[in-house]
């Protein structure tokens, strides 16, 4: 526990010093996903509802995939995500942003067709997601849990992540009431 505590502080001192000084939203985004894994716990079990594998956003170095262009060049990098097929929005032309992705892979009955060679994202579902996205997707089995505070994290912009991420995640209002206190 003393170790995870001590990984928690060394990310918030780099997102705090990245809000102090850089500014740089990929360093802010891929530090506010390893302190997700620290404030948050996912219980459950998966479901078989598919809303994972129907309605997914890909995302490569912290930036969402919503371009066939920035798809294609995922593409080079990992192959094996040619199962994610791009949804747009209704009325828009390939070339225009991807709304989603969907997998080829599932079945009528919500379970995947190539399960043993799945790739990494759907392999840690939900913590991926979560880490990735900053949510799961409803009626999945999982839900998502506050851990509790850490004291000294004041910084405004990293309650503001924890906050969304709550509201994302449909926590409890009890939990967002007990934040507002402190």
């Amino acid at each position: 526990m003393l170790r995870a505590v001590l990984f928690f502080y060394v990310f918030y001192l780099g997102f705090w010093l990245n809000e102090m000084f850089f500014r740089k939203r990929t360093w802010r985004e891929h530090l506010w996903g390893h302190m997700r894994f620290f404030l948050f716990v996912i219980d459950g079990a998966c479901q078989h509802s598919g809303n994972c594998c129907r309605s997914l956003m890909l995302v490569r170095d912290g930036v969402s995939i919503d371009t066939m262009a920035a798809y294609d060049a995922m593409l080079k990098k990992t192959p094996e995500h040619r199962r994610f097929v791009p949804i747009f929005k209704p009325g828009d032309k390939p070339e225009q942003q991807i709304h989603r992705f969907r997998c080829t892979c599932l079945t009528a009955d919500n379970l995947c067709s190539d399960y043993a060679n799945r790739p990494k994202l759907c392999h840690q579902y939900p913590m991926s997601m979560f880490i990735k996205v900053g949510y799961i997707h409803s009626g999945c089995g999982y839900k998502v849990r506050f851990r509790g505070f850490y004291p000294y994290v004041k910084h405004p912009v990293f309650w503001s992540f924890v906050f969304r991420a709550m509201r994302d995640n449909r926590l409890s209002n009890e939990q967002l009431q007990s934040l507002r206190h402190h």
